[in-house]
């Protein structure tokens, strides 16, 4: 082979690829923050105006000593960001525990991502971004930047809808930047009431959320439910900061929108609470949503008309405490029911589709659905006396504007069917049918009479019990003389149903002479007494006392002999038994039934012991700062 065929057959060298043109990424809200990276002398650096960005928590002190310890040993991995103020101090944008740790350690500097002033609305969006991509942020933190956010994305949602201003100078007007820049005006750099005026709207709120969610990298569901728990009160996100209610749980009680019904709920499900099954659990969630179905209503089927504002009352249609102005609050429909129950639209059907909550949505207040739903079912009754008993007919009887055509038809029809011409002739008949005969008219009296006196007998004793307490109190033994009286069988004879029996028992002489020891206690007395108690029940509570130990405590006491008491394992199947209990048996042992005889053998309990369980730790972990 040639030394030319050689070069001809070597493969050649690829050739190079350029490099890829960088992707142009369009910096957030138009302004870039890449700033310059240089250390900034720590007395030059100031906090910013305003309310924290961030709750304070038990235990802070120590993660930021814990940090100063890391940085001390590693150094300051991550940069903060400060804005340069004109005269030449800088102000924090976020980094509020990594300052603080490297002045407890005594730095001079830190280092710092130094940007140029930014605007209000610029840096409230980049510290409320920031937080929320904190690992360590709590469901409470995360909802304060969320709600931060959703405010400073209202003008910019509502111009993508073409949105209506609905409050201000230019109401009815569509917003666009000039209306923007006049609301800003009117209110400063904040304007908190035309931003939460404008979220208000259900196509706003909505846009803002998706455009929220976008911006932090989440699902817009997840940005809602932060929304939601943003309806409680800061007692109850105080639990949900403490990890003692869930997200899931403050969820769903923000659907109420009475706020002391929201406490309620809060305070009974959260960890420890009243309906919670333990100090450490949570209440169940099937539960609380229960409670949440009767403390809402459905307006599918409701006897008025909801566009019309009565009772003091705005319309349906459109109020804020209407689910179908609030987006994503009942998602994919919950349940609602069809029908009236009880004069009322109930939130406790299973087969409710979404097509009619989102037709007529869920009252989420109760007391202004409770006011109108009286001040309706007043004007149906009235007007449908009016036409049914005085002759007019629906335009002659001057119904409200505010009621259902509907709910008056079949208001009508059933007062037709009670107190028409006909209708009343039957009363009538029936009546004079059920006229009382003379032997009824004084069994009714004597019964009253019956009454009267049980109620004055049952009020007498309320008014002697005082005074048998502070006489019986003021004796040393006399309390224990007057229990134990009332233990002996000769006293619970006086309980008989039978009133001839108990009279004898109460007037016999037998009871005259245990009476007497309540005027001369002493132990000759109580022991004089304790021979007529007889009783051979009721020394245990079987319930109680089995489960908790004290019968076995009470028998050691007493110097009475009794098997140890069974455990739970001993009467699960063989196969389910830890191993030290399913040792060799006879068959005979296996097969027979467990004695209930205190013999010496195990017997079976009246009741099953309860089984308890173990407190658990929580492991520690690392706060990040980032």
């Amino acid at each position: 082979m040639t030394f030319a065929a050689t070069r001809q057959n070597k493969k050649a060298p690829p050739k190079k690829e350029p490099p890829p043109t960088p992707i142009d990424v369009k910096p957030i809200l138009g302004v870039d923050l890449k700033g310059e990276l240089i250390d900034v002398p720590l007395d030059q650096v100031i906090d910013p105006a305003g309310p924290a960005d961030r709750l304070s928590r038990p235990g802070d002190d120590a993660a930021i000593e814990q940090l100063a310890r890391s940085m001390g040993e590693c150094g300051q991995l991550q940069p903060v960001m400060l804005e340069r103020l004109v005269d030449g101090r800088f102000c924090r944008v976020f980094g509020r525990r990594r300052i603080a740790a490297a002045r407890r350690l005594g730095w001079s500097a830190i280092r710092a991502s130094v940007v140029a002033p930014l605007a209000d609305d610029v840096r409230r969006t980049v510290v409320a971004i920031e937080n929320v991509q904190r690992q360590d942020l709590t469901p409470a933190e995360e909802t304060l930047a969320v709600d931060e956010l959703m405010l400073l994305q209202a003008f910019a949602a509502a111009k993508r809808v073409k949105a209506t201003m609905p409050v201000g100078p230019d109401l009815g007007r569509v917003v666009d930047d000039a209306v923007v820049t006049r609301c800003i005006e009117a209110q400063g750099t904040n304007p908190v009431r035309y931003r939460e005026a404008l979220l208000a709207d259900p196509k706003v709120r909505l846009e803002a959320s998706e455009q929220v969610a976008a911006m932090l990298g989440k699902p817009a569901s997840w940005v809602r439910d932060r929304l939601y728990i943003g309806r409680l009160s800061e007692r109850s996100k105080e639990l949900v900061l403490t990890g003692k209610l869930p997200l899931a749980h403050a969820r769903e009680i923000s659907k109420v929108a009475d706020d002391k019904r929201r406490d309620d709920l809060c305070k009974a499900y959260a960890a420890g609470g009243s309906d919670s099954i333990s100090d450490v659990e949570a209440g169940q969630l099937a539960d609380l949503q229960m409670e949440v179905r009767r403390s809402v209503f459905s307006l599918h089927v409701v006897p008025w008309q909801r566009h019309v504002a009565f009772a003091g009352r705005q319309p349906c249609e459109g109020c804020p405490h209407n689910s179908a102005t609030n987006p994503g609050l009942f998602e994919g429909g919950g349940a609602v029911s069809l029908t009236m129950v009880g004069g009322r639209g109930t939130y406790d059907s299973e087969s409710a589709g979404s097509e009619k909550v989102a037709a007529a949505g869920i009252c989420t207040l109760p007391a202004c659905y409770q006011d109108k739903l009286r001040s309706a079912k007043g004007a149906i009754s009235a007007a449908s006396k009016r036409i049914v008993d005085g002759g007019k007919k629906p335009a002659e009887a001057k119904v409200p504007e505010y009621v259902a055509p509907a709910a008056l038809d079949r208001k009508v029809r059933e007062r037709r069917a009670t107190h028409g011409p006909q209708a009343r002739k039957d009363s009538q008949r029936k009546q004079i049918e059920r006229e009382p005969s003379k032997q009824q008219l004084e069994a009714e009296a004597r019964r009253l009479a019956a009454n009267e006196w049980t109620e004055a007998m049952r009020q007498r004793a309320k008014e002697l019990e005082p005074q048998i307490a502070a006489k019986v109190m003021a004796v040393p033994g006399l309390w224990t003389i007057y229990t134990i009286l009332r233990k002996t069988k000769l006293f619970e004879a006086t309980h008989h149903y039978n009133s001839e029996k108990a009279s004898r028992a109460a007037s016999s002489p037998a009871m005259a002479s245990l009476l007497k020891h309540l005027s001369a206690p002493s132990w000759s007395a109580i022991a004089a007494i304790e021979k007529d108690c007889g009783r051979r029940f009721g020394l245990l509570d079987h319930w109680r006392d089995g489960p908790s130990g004290m019968a076995d405590k009470i028998a050691a006491a007493l110097g009475i002999e009794i098997a140890a008491a069974p455990t739970v394992d001993s009467f699960l199947p063989a196969e389910l038994r830890p191993k030290q209990d399913t040792g060799s048996k006879s068959s005979a042992t296996s097969k027979a039934a467990p004695s209930t005889k205190r013999s010496g053998k195990k017997g079976s309990p009246a009741r099953k012991p309860v089984a308890t369980v173990a407190d658990g730790g929580a492991s520690d972990h690392e706060e990040d700062d980032e």
